[in-house]
């Protein structure tokens, strides 16, 4: 267990809608789509690649704990498949924007897949504990997977660091004066053993394999 950071805090806040005002929960999702009009993707293969990655990957078994704090899940059942009876990719993101919310449920990934067309699938993702550059590394992974092909880049499966700059963040504060702490700088994903700077550009995944 260890505290959310300031950002999360506002997140979940944001979620859960304050005096009746509409709610933002922190969901991302995306449709993947078979290259080829003619090509399908094999559901089963696909979900066991994403129970892979959230078996090996910490962060996507790690959700909101308390009012101010999450916590990595050791065990979670297999990712939820939700089948659609419709056959286009714009369906799939309606089912997607309409789906409860529940920012303590693990995984924090499920897939999407329609009845009547096996070319797309989606999957949402609550990203309280993700930010851009981990969803994009995140997708890329199980797309290399199922396609049986390499990771894009290699991560550090833990949330060591993250947990670090959270509880650092937390103890922070500000002094009289104005000015905070010192607290070191916000960790850089994936973590690779690279030094990254500003100048590096984030490559997101592809929408279609």
């Amino acid at each position: 267990e260890f505290p959310l950071t300031r950002l999360q805090q506002a997140y979940v806040l944001g979620s859960t809608g304050l005096d009746g005002t509409i709610c933002a929960p922190t969901y991302f999702s995306i449709v993947l789509a078979a290259d080829a009009p003619g090509e399908s993707v094999d559901l089963g293969r696909f979900t066991a690649a994403v129970d892979r990655c959230v078996d090996e990957f910490a962060i996507l078994r790690c959700a909101l704990d308390a009012d101010t704090s999450q916590r990595v899940r050791a065990d979670v059942a297999n990712v939820a498949v939700h089948v659609i009876d419709a056959v286009d990719a714009d369906a799939l993101m309606q089912r997607m924007a309409t789906a409860s919310f529940d920012a303590r449920a693990v995984p924090v990934i499920q897939c999407f897949a329609l009845s009547g067309s096996s070319r797309y699938v989606g999957l949402l993702v609550n990203y309280l504990s993700l930010d851009a550059r981990s969803l994009a590394t995140v997708i890329a992974t199980i797309i290399a997977d199922y396609q049986q092909l390499p990771r894009p880049r290699q991560v550090d499966p833990t949330v060591d660091v993250f947990a670090r700059f959270a509880a650092e963040s937390q103890g922070s504060g500000q002094n009289v004066s104005g000015v905070g702490h010192e607290v070191s700088a916000p960790p850089v994903l994936p973590l690779s053993g690279r030094q990254l700077d500003a100048a590096n550009r984030v490559s997101f995944a592809r929408s279609s394999f």
